[in-house]
């Protein structure tokens, strides 16, 4: 299995997003979250996911408080297409190495990942 680990701000959207983002309490609904990303960006996605038969491990911290389904849901409303495997465990202050990692340790059929 080849393995795309996904970061997201920065990635599939810009500063902007980040700068003008009112964070909502307590849950911003799944169609809010899919506002902040580049339909181009994830279109590059895409591409890179089909030419390399890959699927995605979420490593950003978009994570946190959703679950693979939520995190496939958001992403498909942005218009992506692939498939989400899995995401990287939260370790409180661990680096996203570490993060990295730790989920590749559970994963020996990663076969190559970026």
């Amino acid at each position: 299995m080849k393995v795309i680990f996904l970061d997201i701000d920065g990635v599939l959207n810009d500063e902007e997003f980040n700068e003008t983002t009112e964070y909502v309490a307590p849950y911003p609904s799944l169609e809010w979250w899919a506002e902040g990303l580049d339909p181009k960006k994830v279109h590059l996605l895409n591409g890179l996911i089909r030419s390399t038969d890959s699927v995605v491990v979420v490593s950003s911290t978009w994570r946190l408080g959703k679950t693979v389904e939520e995190m496939q849901a958001i992403l498909e409303i942005g218009g992506f297409d692939g498939d989400i495997v899995g995401m990287t465990p939260i370790m409180s202050d661990a680096p996203r190495g570490i993060e990295i990692s730790t989920w590749l340790d559970h994963h020996p059929e990663v076969s190559k990942f970026v």
